[in-house]
Formats: structure tokens, C-alpha cells, sequence
């Protein structure tokens, strides 16, 4: 591998890097000399989220790739015990075998057809028959789990009242005044609902 790939990748040098792959593409797909670790894998052992991120857009297939021990660089970001590494290897990975149909690198095999299996996280969840070519041929299926929706919670803004002392003491309503205000509002009242009622009936139409 080119000591200077390996090196941006160790300082987790990310516009050297890219500046590199922009010169020769052809050093992604270079390997450690002994182990055979791609530059998938030596990311993920750096635990360098952003540079895993970048190098899965351009070889997103990488994330499936095995070194001399047959590991893939889901095994080192486990090593690692890096949650969001693993998190996205492991969406990479599903996903790489849905789209290949690729049944060798399965999370879970189901085969007595009554099967059951908990969505219990939101994100993708990849299914593809295991029967040769059945897949080829259009059996496979992607769920997408939303996650829950909170809309924000705004308290009532509120308007103070001005002073007391600048509005002077209210006078109490007599009872002639009460009388002839509370039949206008009833009056009004029942005058708006038979507006709503109207345009509902006319928009349900």
C-alpha cells in the first residue's frame, strides 16, 4: 500500500486522502502487505467515522471485503467497539447483499417459511430469498421503520396586561348592561357555528 494512503488514513486526513484517489483512483483498491486490509478496514480501525463515511461513497461494494483472515472491516469496527462505525458497516453490508443478491453474508437465516422477526429500530431492514437466482428474479423486499415523530411542544405566548394604575379602576357592569351584552354574544355565538357548519358541509362536497 502507499505509505501515503496509510498515513492519511492514520492522522485521519481527509482531504489528503481524497486528493490522493483524485490522482489514481486505482490506490483504493490497494492492500496492507501481510494482512491484506483494505483502506475500508484500516479506517475502521482508527475509528474515524467521517473517513469510513467517505470511503463507503466511493466503494461502497468495500464494506464486504474480507482480509487475509477472511475478516471484513465490520470485525475491526466490532474489535474496536465503536458503535457508530459498526451501526453504519452494518447498513453497508445489508444493503451490499440486498443489491447482489449476496446470501454468504446473511445477519439472519430463516427457513420454515412461519418465520417472524421484531423491527425494533427505525432504518432499513433488507430480506432476499435464498433460493438460487430466486432473488435475481425480484424476491426480495426493503423495509423502512420511521422512527417516532415528536412535534415541539410550544407553551401559549402570553401578553401581559398593562398596569392597573394605568387603566384606572374598571367600572362594574349594571345589571341592565349585563343583560343586553349576553344575548349578543349568544346571538353571535350560534351566528359563527351555523358558519362552520355550513362550510363544512359545503367542503365535504
Amino acid at each position: 500500500m502507499d505509505p501515503r494512503v496509510f498515513y492519511a488514513i492514520a492522522e485521519n486526513d481527509i482531504p489528503s486522502f481524497i486528493s490522493l484517489v483524485q490522482e489514481d483512483e486505482g490506490i483504493l483498491e490497494q492492500r496492507t502487505i501481510g494482512s491484506l486490509n483494505t483502506v475500508l478496514q484500516l479506517a475502521s480501525m482508527s475509528v474515524h467515522i467521517n473517513l469510513v463515511m467517505e470511503i463507503i461513497k466511493l466503494r461502497p461494494e468495500m464494506a464486504a471485503a474480507e482480509n487475509k483472515k477472511l475478516e471484513t472491516p465490520l470485525h475491526e469496527a466490532c474489535r474496536k467497539g465503536d458503535i457508530e462505525v459498526v451501526m453504519l458497516l452494518l447498513k453497508m453490508c445489508t444493503s451490499s447483499g440486498y443489491y447482489h443478491c449476496n446470501t454468504s453474508k446473511a445477519i439472519i437465516a430463516l427457513n420454515n417459511g412461519k418465520s417472524s422477526m421484531k423491527l425494533d429500530r427505525p432504518g432499513p431492514y433488507y430480506f432476499i430469498s435464498g433460493t438460487f437466482d430466486h432473488c435475481r428474479n425480484g424476491q426480495r423486499l426493503l423495509v423502512e421503520v420511521m422512527g417516532l415523530h415528536q412535534s415541539p411542544h410550544s407553551p401559549p405566548s402570553t401578553i401581559a396586561a398593562p398596569p392597573e394604575t394605568l387603566l384606572g379602576p374598571r367600572p362594574l357592569p349594571s345589571s341592565s348592561a349585563e343583560q343586553s351584552l349576553f344575548p349578543d354574544v349568544t346571538f353571535y355565538s350560534v351566528f359563527v357555528a351555523h358558519i362552520f357548519m355550513l362550510f363544512g358541509i359545503c367542503s365535504c362536497y
